[in-house]
């Protein structure tokens, strides 16, 4: 399975996986086509023990429904006791069911344990398996994946709520009960949000998630871990993956956030390249990176997704969803500035980036040695001519060389040049 929170969610990569949950704000239209066609179920979030000030419903929340705060997130924690809010939960998930969500990644269950005594966390119980029972009985075929909510464990069973085994995916047939899956976070990686700090998760509280995830799958239910770490470190990633697996639990491993396209089960290989370029849209075919790019992108097996710079530059991670990013500019950008950091942001989560003809940027110091780069003060001039070429690099006819070239040189031996001119 896996997850995805961010805007412009990548469909053709995601409907590789059986489950996928998405933030259903960001889809207005409802579960995308893309995913159901192809046989996957979209989970739509909802969080159940929190509600976040930029939450449309937020101003509906009633100061007696709320127990206390989530300063990490800003966010502030609610009585899943309280009739009035569990009400409003229903009526949330009712809108979502018109739009056409079925399943539903139900998370924040435990967030009451961080501002109650244990002696009243069994209020706080009895309230959540109200709250899914009364899913189960309003929306039939409904399918809930819940995030923790392990109190709930010994009444799965005695009150109907799952008799499994749980459904495997997509395309299995119809439950017994609404809940079909449980997930935990930080299973051996874990993330802070109150600091912001990767850690690996201590021993003795992997051993504790493992026994109620292993008590989830007694009752047929899929167990779900969701890990974090930087999307830059990618075989690390694999590593973890394969570890929770072992257990027999689907991972997932991405960022904190879950903007990137992380490692589970399976791991897409990205094929496409985003090719960036400073002309209008509308003058695509008659630009360098369509002309001179495209045919050996495509030659290579990659799928070119070309984007002008006057549509702006995609927000948020790449990595794990783009083979690469190749520029090809024909002037000085207007932003020189905005696009070194967001190639900075690239380069620190290790997707390659190629430039041709100019950089568009100043690089500085840090960046020009992430690069491997080193500048040599003025460009050449004229009289500038051929030193040295790759086997790979042939030309139909001699280059000549241009006296506005930028003069950079490999400064890492890491760096492998396929052309040298002086």
């Amino acid at each position: 399975m896996a997850f995805w929170y961010g805007h412009d969610p990548p469909l053709d990569e995601l409907a590789l996986y059986d489950w996928v949950v998405l933030e259903p704000e960001h889809l207005p239209q409802g579960p995308p086509r893309t995913l159901v066609e192809a046989g996957a179920l979209p989970f739509a979030y909802v969080s159940v023990g929190e509600v976040g000030p930029d939450r449309p419903w937020a101003r509906r929340v009633r100061p007696a429904w709320v127990l206390g705060s989530n300063r990490a997130w800003g966010s502030r924690i609610l009585d899943l006791a309280a009739p009035g809010w569990r009400a409003l939960l229903l009526e949330r998930v009712a809108a979502l069911w018109a739009r056409g969500w079925r399943a539903f990644f139900l998370d924040t269950l435990d967030s009451y344990q961080a501002v109650l005594p244990r002696e009243r966390w069994a209020g706080q119980v009895a309230g959540l398996a109200a709250l899914v029972g009364e899913l189960g009985r309003r929306f039939p075929g409904i399918r809930l994946l819940l995030n923790r909510g392990f109190e709930l464990l010994p009444r799965l069973r005695a009150e109907g709520l799952v008799e499994g085994p749980a459904g495997q995916g997509a395309g299995a047939g119809p439950v017994a009960g609404p809940v079909v899956g449980m997930a935990a976070e930080s299973l051996y990686a874990g993330w802070d949000p109150a600091t912001g700090r990767y850690a690996p998760v201590p021993e003795a509280e992997r051993r504790w998630l493992l026994e109620r995830l292993e008590r989830a799958r007694a009752l047929g239910l899929v167990a779900v871990a969701v890990d974090y770490l930087p999307p830059g470190r990618r075989e690390e990633a694999r590593a973890v993956a394969r570890r929770i697996a072992a257990h027999g639990v689907v991972p997932w491993v991405a960022d904190p956030r879950l903007l990137t396209l992380g490692v589970g089960l399976l791991e897409v290989v990205p094929r496409k390249v985003l090719v960036l370029y400073d002309a209008p849209p509308e003058r695509l075919p008659y630009t360098e990176a369509h002309r001179f790019l495209g045919l050996p992108l495509e030659h290579l097996g990659l799928v070119p997704a070309y984007r002008s710079l006057r549509e702006g530059l995609p927000e948020g991670p790449l990595a794990g969803r783009y083979a690469g990013v190749v520029s090809w500019f024909r002037r000085p950008l207007d932003r020189p500035g905005a696009f070194r950091r967001w190639v900075a942001a690239r380069v620190g989560e290790g997707v390659p980036v190629v430039f041709f003809a100019r950089l568009g940027f100043a690089p500085g110091p840090a960046l020009s040695r992430r690069l491997g780069l080193a500048r040599e003060g003025r460009s050449p001039g004229a009289g500038l001519r051929l030193l040295a070429q790759a086997p790979g690099m042939g030309f139909e006819a001699r280059p000549v060389a241009r006296p506005d070239l930028p003069p950079w040189r490999a400064a890492s031996p890491a760096i492998r040049p396929w052309l040298s001119l002086g």
